[in-house]
């Protein structure tokens, strides 16, 4: 598969989402709040001018998708 420039918000979005859903799988009692948390995170991702009035390159969603499960893989850096 040839490289795509894919933009680092979106993949930053679509983070949000997994770990939205990683959330939603351990919850317990109501899961409202983490539903709608995925929902949400889900609607920007699929919102994102990056898809807009073009056709993405064949696999861009899951090369979206593989980046942010990468990026989930990396332990975040400690603030100091």
């Amino acid at each position: 598969m040839r490289t795509q420039t894919i933009p680092d918000d979106l993949v930053s979005t679509q983070v949000e989402a997994l770990r939205a859903y990683e959330a939603l799988a351990r919850t317990g009692g109501s899961p409202t709040a983490q539903r709608r948390r995925l929902i949400e995170a889900n609607a920007r991702v699929d919102a994102h001018p990056y898809w807009a009035g073009r056709t993405p390159p064949p696999g861009a969603r899951a090369e979206v998708r593989r980046l942010a499960r990468a990026r989930l893989a990396v332990p975040e850096p400690a603030l100091l």
